[in-house]
């Protein structure tokens, strides 16, 4: 997955978790900063939605994840954060 479209699934995941509501691609744009406008993100929700990751509960609602959208959000945020994940770990074991 290209880093833009990483950006509006994160930015969409996010925002789904504090509002428990479908996200539109305003919402995405004042989340994330991309420099691009509301028409190509929302062709980058369509391509997610396409390859899994997000869905559309109805025609005019914006998307909410999918459960591979929670799983590469997860995911990324574990390869991001690894390293402070285990220097964290070691010093709770070291502690203990």
């Amino acid at each position: 997955m290209d880093e833009r479209k990483a950006t509006v699934l994160r930015a969409v995941v996010e925002s789904f978790i504090d509002t428990a509501l479908p996200v539109g691609s305003r919402a995405v744009s004042d989340r994330a900063d991309l420099d691009v406008s509301a028409a190509t993100i929302r062709n980058d929700m369509a391509s997610l939605e396409a390859d899994g990751y997000l869905a559309q509960p109805h025609t005019s609602a914006g998307r909410i994840p999918t459960d591979a959208g929670y799983r590469y959000f997860v995911d990324s945020r574990r390869r991001r954060g690894g390293s402070r994940s285990r220097r964290n770990n070691s010093a709770l074991s070291s502690t203990s």
